[in-house]
C-alpha cells in the first residue's frame, strides 16, 4: 500500500461518506415512491405526499430520523445549559402572557396553543403569537382555516396600531348572508373611514410588516398536502421554520370518510406531532373545546375537554386552555373583565 488515510483529509472523506450516504438514500427512496405509485388501495393525494415528503429527505441532513448516542445527548445538553448560564440565545420561545409565562417552547414541540370555546380569543392568540416569531426572523407557516389573509393582516394591524379590528377589515364584494343582502365594506371605504392620525399609524403598520417572513394560506388544505408544503419550506429554511394552525379540528384528512371525525382529528394530530418531532421545528395548532364544559358550573377548560381528545392530548406536548369570564358573566358583572386566562392544561 503506498499511501494510508490520515486525518488530514477528514473533512474530504467525510463528504465523500455523505455524498454516498445520500445517493444510497436516493435508491431507497425510489423503491419506496415506486411502491407507493403501484399501489393503488393508497389514495392518490396521500401517496403523492408521502413521495415528496421521502424525496424531501434526501436532501435534508438535519431531519432526525435515524438514532442519536446517548453520549451525544448529554454533551448537548451540557452546551444547552452553558449557554442558558451564559445569557446566550436558545432555541426556546417565551410566550408573553403572564398566566403561561414560566411555559418554555422547544423546537421539536407540538403545541395546542389556544384551547378554548368559540369567541375565547384563540384565533387571536394564534395569529399574534405568528407575528411574534415572524417578528423574529422565523419563517412563518400560518394557516387560518376560518380566517382571509386581509382579515389575518387586520388583527396584526389593529395590535400594530390600537385601532379597532373592525375597522380595518374589508371586502371587496357585497353578498347575501343567508337571509339579508349584506353590504361589506370596500377597501376604499375602510380608509375613507380612518382619521388621518390613524392613516398614518396604518400606513407605517403595512410598511413595517411588508417584509416580515410570514406566509398565510388562502385554502385549507388537507393535512397531507400541509405536511408536503412544509417538507419543501425545510429544504430552504431548516429549523428556522414555523407551523402555525388555527385550528386543529377543521383541517381535513384523505382517506378518511367525512363523517369520522374521531379518526380525521386522531390522524391530524399524529401527523403535526410527527411534523414537530422529526424536522425538529415548532408546530403550534389552537383546538376547538367540546360542549360539555358548558354544563358545568366551573367553565375553566380540562384536558378532557378537548373535542376527541384522546389522540390529542397524548400528541401534544404543551396544551394552553383560554377561558374568559366575561363571557360567561356578562361584560360589566364579572372582576376579570377584558382578561383572558391561559391555563397550562399540560407540560
Amino acid at each position: 500500500v503506498s499511501s494510508v488515510p490520515t486525518s488530514l483529509n477528514a473533512v474530504s472523506y467525510g463528504r465523500i461518506v455523505q455524498k454516498t450516504y445520500v445517493r444510497r438514500k436516493m435508491l431507497i427512496g425510489a423503491g419506496q415512491i415506486a411502491r407507493l405509485a403501484y399501489d393503488e388501495e393508497i389514495d392518490t393525494e396521500q401517496a403523492v405526499a408521502d413521495g415528496q415528503a421521502i424525496a424531501a429527505r434526501w436532501e435534508i441532513s438535519g431531519v432526525r430520523t435515524g438514532m442519536v448516542k446517548a453520549g451525544d445527548v448529554g454533551r448537548q445538553m451540557i452546551e444547552d445549559y452553558k449557554t442558558a448560564r451564559s445569557g446566550k440565545p436558545q432555541d426556546i420561545l417565551r410566550l408573553p402572557w403572564r398566566a403561561a409565562g414560566h411555559v418554555k417552547f422547544k423546537r421539536g414541540n407540538f403545541v395546542v396553543l389556544g384551547a378554548a370555546r368559540p369567541g375565547m380569543g384563540k384565533s387571536s392568540m394564534i395569529i399574534q403569537t405568528a407575528h411574534i416569531f415572524a417578528c423574529q426572523k422565523y419563517k412563518v407557516m400560518l394557516y387560518p382555516y376560518e380566517a382571509t389573509p386581509p382579515e389575518v393582516m387586520a388583527r396584526i394591524y389593529s395590535h400594530r396600531t390600537g385601532i379597532a379590528e373592525n375597522r380595518l377589515t374589508y371586502d371587496s364584494h357585497s353578498g347575501y348572508d343567508g337571509s339579508e343582502f349584506v353590504k361589506k365594506v370596500s377597501y376604499e371605504e375602510m380608509l375613507s373611514n380612518l382619521t388621518d392620525d390613524e392613516f398614518r399609524r396604518y400606513e407605517a403598520a403595512v410598511n413595517d410588516t411588508s417584509d416580515l417572513p410570514l406566509e398565510i394560506c388562502e385554502h385549507s388544505p388537507t393535512i397531507q398536502q400541509l405536511v408536503s408544503d412544509v417538507a419543501k419550506e425545510y429544504l430552504t429554511h431548516g429549523d428556522k421554520l414555523v407551523v402555525m394552525i388555527d385550528y386543529l379540528q377543521l383541517v381535513r384528512a384523505s382517506g378518511y370518510r367525512p363523517d369520522d371525525e374521531v379518526g380525521i382529528v386522531s390522524e391530524v394530530s399524529r401527523q403535526l406531532k410527527a411534523l414537530a418531532k422529526n424536522y425538529g421545528i415548532w408546530v403550534f395548532a389552537s383546538a376547538q373545546l367540546g360542549r360539555e364544559l358548558e354544563k358545568r358550573q366551573n367553565k375553566r377548560p380540562t384536558l378532557p375537554d378537548l373535542r376527541w381528545s384522546g389522540q390529542i392530548e397524548q400528541d401534544a406536548d404543551i396544551v394552553i386552555s383560554l377561558y374568559r369570564d366575561e363571557y360567561y358573566t356578562g361584560q360589566g358583572l364579572s372582576d376579570f373583565n377584558g382578561i383572558i386566562e391561559a391555563g397550562v392544561l399540560k407540560y
